[in-house]
């Protein structure tokens, strides 16, 4: 039966980073106990959850100034009372 990877629905980012971080600890202790296949497994984990950041999570990790400057306009709403 061959092993395949499903990334929780209804992730929020900092989830599916967290997530990723885990796949990759959990990568290299499969790998450092010679786990190979265990290892492939989180490695697949962790590739599938990088695929699915959403376009926005991608346009703040490299520094998208618009998407930047749309999220302190939004926590300055929020500061404010709006929505």
């Amino acid at each position: 039966m061959t092993f395949q990877p499903q990334l929780p629905a209804g992730m929020t980012d900092a989830e599916r980073e967290a997530h990723i971080v885990d796949c990759g600890r959990l990568m290299k202790k499969a790998y450092d106990e010679g786990d190979m296949a265990g290892a492939r497994r989180w490695l697949d984990l962790q590739n599938d959850a990088i695929r699915a950041r959403t376009p926005r999570q991608v346009a703040r990790m490299e520094g998208c100034y618009f998407a930047q400057q749309g999220d302190l306009a939004r926590q300055r709403a929020l500061q404010r009372g709006g929505s």
